[in-house]
């Protein structure tokens, strides 16, 4: 298996626009004035590996940077993975509705159904 070691770490904030000049020297020295502040947060970020939390606002919970364990996942997902297999094997109720369900999505994708399917709840749903 491949395994990136790289992360992408993005920082977005945002203006007015009442905010930005309007004449063409105050926005030249007005993005000047975000360059800098972009080059003192990259700086930040190369030597710490994390963006700098505002005044206001937390750090997110899961971050890659940090390399925190995601423990509150893996228990959730290993906890649920463990019922449906103890279900799995102990009731008939849930035997019988593995075997229904996982043969419908087995007969509707061999006889071209489920594509069909897919094509008119495309159809049906409202564009953006």
């Amino acid at each position: 298996a491949v395994v990136s070691t790289q992360s992408t770490g993005t920082n977005v904030k945002r203006y007015e626009a009442s905010e930005v000049p309007s004449d063409d020297v105050a926005l030249e020295a007005w993005l000047r004035e975000r360059w800098y502040e972009k080059e003192k947060l990259l700086k930040n970020f190369y030597e710490t590996g994390e963006f700098p939390v505002a005044e206001g606002q937390r750090r997110p919970y899961f971050s890659d940077s940090a390399n925190t364990f995601k423990w509150p996942i893996f228990v959730i997902w290993n906890a649920a993975l463990a019922l449906s297999l103890y279900l799995l094997i102990i009731s008939p109720a849930t035997r019988s509705y593995f075997l229904f369900a996982n043969l419908t999505l087995f007969l509707l994708s061999t006889t071209g159904l489920l594509e069909d399917l897919d094509r008119r709840c495309e159809k049906s749903s409202p564009s953006e």
